[in-house]
């Protein structure tokens, strides 16, 4: 392990218990009041010793190099990118890390009568604690709840309905898809919210269970076409062969990275816009508005691009609809902040929140055929899954480092152009393989 200089610096760490103990015992005790004390732990350690301390602890065999080089700017560099804390924060915790910190003066453990105890003895208690209360398969949990969201992500639905629609209908009935699921995002938080003030988080999150196992039972209805009702002829080609094919299209890898943008936009939007009203100036409940708004518009914005879709050329579409999102970020980020600009803000961008899906789905679904339909269109949603961990992150990291969402709100522009201008040269016509059909 690599660390700055700082590691060297002496310090007294505490036990939180004897925290405790001390802020409790020091209320109303008549040798305490009107006087000032420092608290510390019966250790005096580095910061080196105590990372070999807990390595020794959890059984880990570390080798600790210090240099000399990592300035401070970039050991705060480190500690914000890896943990939740903010910049400057991070900043004055690092500058701090080069004065030691020892314990002077009066004894209070003394007065009191609390036991201390050694950094060893305190990093036990807090592991088991922590093993105790937080277990280790929390992350595990979180990874299942990750892999229910992937495995129920709008491809499947979407490969689904694909195989059962001809090319002349086959993007307005994705449209259909699309905008039943917005409407389950206008609803959403207006409920939660209704019933996180009303009942609580229990009642809540029951109502969902409920929901997902009338999801799971309408799943088993669901079911592709037989290859006698296929609408196209029979494909032998194997899912490599098909990634391969995939892979070697220069339309498809564009329609790749467009979506990682389309990710970008909407995870920015939905993660960011409650803070970025408030900052400039407006109530929470608009942030709530706004993203009940662009649910609501979502509906017909994906209606009407799945219509158009099946009408007219659908890289068109979906180069107007990046140029059109950078258009409605920009009037959004430049006008006076009010109520009405973030109405319009979310009708806007509402419109075109997910109406990318139609026509992104319906190229794919045209350039290689139904049969590999939601492993070919898997991969571009996750591009924009991808996108979308970029947009929330950056969104952030901008916030923090700079103290507004402008570079954000930039970027977010800037990606609008690239994807408008990236979907222009896509050629929408199957690939040979099904031209020889």
């Amino acid at each position: 392990m690599i660390t700055p200089k700082w590691v060297k610096t002496k310090s007294q760490p505490i036990a939180i218990r004897n925290v405790i103990e001390f802020l409790t015992g020091v209320l109303l005790h008549p040798k305490c009041i009107g006087k000032a004390f420092d608290i510390g732990g019966l250790s005096i350690l580095t910061y080196k010793e105590m990372l070999y301390g807990y390595a020794k602890n959890r059984g880990l065999k570390k080798l600790i190099i210090t240099l000399p080089i990592m300035t401070p700017r970039l050991s705060s560099y480190w500690l914000y990118f890896v943990t939740s804390t903010s910049y400057p924060l991070a900043v004055n915790l690092v500058k701090s890390m080069k004065s030691e910190v020892l314990v002077k003066g009066d004894r209070l453990h003394e007065i009191l009568n609390v036991k201390l105890y050694t950094y060893d003895e305190a990093m036990d208690r807090a592991i088991k604690f922590g093993e105790r209360f937080f277990p280790a398969n929390r992350v595990f949990k979180q990874t299942l709840v990750g892999i229910g969201l992937g495995g129920t992500a709008i491809s499947i639905p979407m490969s689904i309905v694909g195989k059962h629609f001809p090319l002349s209908n086959r993007t307005i009935a994705m449209s259909f898809v699309t905008a039943v699921g917005s409407f389950g995002y206008f609803l959403s938080p207006l409920f939660t919210n209704y019933s996180l003030q009303a009942y609580g988080w229990n009642y809540t999150l029951f109502i969902f269970f409920i929901l997902l196992i009338v999801g799971l039972i309408i799943a088993f209805f669901v079911r592709s076409p037989s290859i006698t009702e296929s609408i196209e002829q029979t494909s032998q080609q194997t899912a490599k062969e098909a990634l391969s094919e995939a892979f070697s299209n220069k339309s498809y890898m564009l329609l790749v990275f467009g979506f990682f943008v389309c990710g970008f936009h909407i995870t920015l939007v939905g993660t960011h816009v409650p803070k970025y009203v408030i900052d400039r100036g407006l109530e929470s409940w608009t942030a709530a508005a706004i993203l009940s708004l662009i649910g609501l518009f979502n509906i017909f914005g994906s209606l009407l691009s799945g219509y158009l879709s099946a009408k007219m050329s659908k890289k068109i579409i979906l180069s107007a609809i990046y140029f059109l999102r950078g258009l409605s970020i920009i009037f959004f980020i430049f006008l006076p902040a009010s109520v009405t600009t973030a109405f319009i803000f979310g009708a806007s961008f509402g419109f075109l929140w997910l109406s990318t899906v139609p026509a992104t789905s319906g190229i794919v679904a045209h350039l290689f055929g139904t049969k590999h339909l939601g492993l070919l269109y898997g991969i571009v949603f996750l591009s924009h899954q991808i996108g979308s961990f970029f947009g929330a992150y950056l969104g952030g990291l901008f916030h923090d480092l700079y103290g507004s969402y402008d570079y954000a709100w930039y970027l977010a522009i800037a990606l609008s152009v690239f994807a408008g201008l990236i979907h222009l040269p896509i050629k929408e016509q199957p690939v040979e393989r099904l031209q020889k059909a």
